[in-house]
């Protein structure tokens, strides 16, 4: 049903489209002008499927407007309107529009044309021991900002490794997550792996829940840590990758949700804000659903190849699905594997790593993303998702939030998400 159409104006009453059957937030009116708009579509919190056409006339010419409503999930709705100028004399231009959407959220969101720029250009790589552990680390801390300088003390964001996964092969990712205002913690976890039996114990790179306090502690302490004057102290979040992402999901809701963990004993840390994983489930490999994630009001990002062929994605939609957290998101890399954030697309460990660790295995699947592409969308991704949730910076909340990031960046798809009110 449409309101009054004025001269000049088209007014368009979308809460009368929808509000029957449907629960919806608080509408507000936007206006603009029709030669102004950057993007054709335009994006509302609701879960309703409608088409509609109107037409109206200006000066006595004739000018089509159609617009779609529809939507592939719950999460947004998607509102593409065409002009046509079928003969008349009067210039497009004059034409404005009172467009009524049904979230609160949209203010913004014919303002993104690209995602936001990394705010530090030159990222230090400081090397370490983390000393209750023995554990070598990676340290990657910004260090000169490219306009004006962004606050300090910086967030800390510790990487689980992946099964066997030295360290280095992550340098590139956590640049990348740097550069958006980071310290990125990559420790070495060398332990034993006691797999079930008849399997035998095994020795290698593998992620457990007490190495977070372990590197959290050796971080903050000014006595032995090289990065305490510019962390803050009450702002952990976690990284992951594969096996470290697993580690990660259980890290989140303050321990195993299965008896006998491989992972270990482990106390939360209150500073504990955030995380992201990459390429990561918790579907039993038993069989048998994904069990209930209870990650509390820790925002959580899973983010996964669309090729991967060592995590399948239909594991981490799962996952996903059992998230409690109501700030969560699940971004798909277009073309990406399972290893679409390390240096290399197959890896292999250096010269130097202990003989005892063993052979990274390979993701059957052929990547179809450029690596470079890969670790720059997988990286920016997950920064933006840490700022919006743990700095609440404004730019972050609108490419996130909004439902606009995906769309001027062809390389991901936000399949799901369920932002903060």
């Amino acid at each position: 049903m449409l309101t009054a159409i004025q001269p000049g104006t088209i007014a368009i009453g979308l809460s009368t489209l929808f509000a029957v059957g449907f629960c919806h937030q608080k509408a507000y009116s936007k206006q603009f002008d029709a030669s102004n708009v950057t993007q054709d579509n335009i994006y509302a919190n609701t879960k309703i499927i409608e088409k509609f056409n109107f037409g109206s006339k200006s000066d006595g010419s004739f000018y089509r407007h159609k617009f779609t409503f529809e939507s592939n999930d719950t999460s947004h709705v998607m509102a593409t309107m065409n002009r046509e100028n079928p003969g008349g004399n009067k210039s497009k231009d004059d034409i404005r529009a009172d467009i009524w959407i049904e979230s609160s959220k949209q203010d913004r969101l014919l303002e993104i044309s690209s995602l936001p720029a990394p705010l530090f250009s030159e990222i230090q790589k400081l090397e370490t021991v983390i000393t209750s552990s023995g554990d070598a680390a990676d340290i990657f801390v910004p260090r000169s900002a490219k306009s004006n300088p962004v606050a300090k003390p910086f967030p800390v964001a510790l990487m689980l490794q992946g099964a066997n996964v030295d360290k280095s092969h992550y340098s590139e990712y956590a640049k990348v997550v740097a550069s958006y205002g980071f310290v990125v913690v990559i420790p070495n976890n060398l332990r034993l792996w006691p797999l079930p039996p008849p399997a035998p114990t095994t020795t290698g790179y593998y992620p457990e829940l007490k190495l977070i306090n372990e590197v959290w502690n050796f971080i903050k302490d000014p006595a032995v840590s090289p990065v305490a004057e510019v962390i803050n102290p009450d702002q952990l979040v976690l990284l992951g990758h594969s096996l470290g992402g697993a580690a990660g999901l259980n890290a989140v809701q303050g321990g195993c949700s299965i008896p006998k963990c491989l992972y270990g004993e482990f106390k939360q840390p209150e500073a504990l804000v955030a995380a992201v994983f990459y390429g990561t489930h918790l579907k039993p490999y038993t069989g048998g659903p994904v069990p209930p994630i209870n990650n509390d009001t820790i925002p959580t990002a899973l983010i996964f190849g669309e090729k991967d062929g060592r995590s399948f994605p239909e594991k981490t939609k799962e996952t996903y699905q059992q998230l409690g957290s109501p700030t969560k998101m699940l971004i798909s890399i277009t073309g990406a594997n399972h290893f679409g954030l390390t240096n290399s697309n197959a890896p292999n460990n250096p010269g130097n790593t202990p003989a005892v660790v063993p052979a990274i295995i390979q993701d059957p699947k052929v990547q179809d993303i450029p690596q470079s592409l890969a670790i720059k969308t997988i990286g920016t991704w997950t920064a933006l998702f840490l700022r919006a949730t743990v700095l609440e910076d404004p730019m972050a909340l609108d490419v996130i939030f909004s439902g606009a990031g995906d769309k001027v960046d062809n390389n991901v798809k936000v399949m799901m998400q369920n932002p903060s009110p």
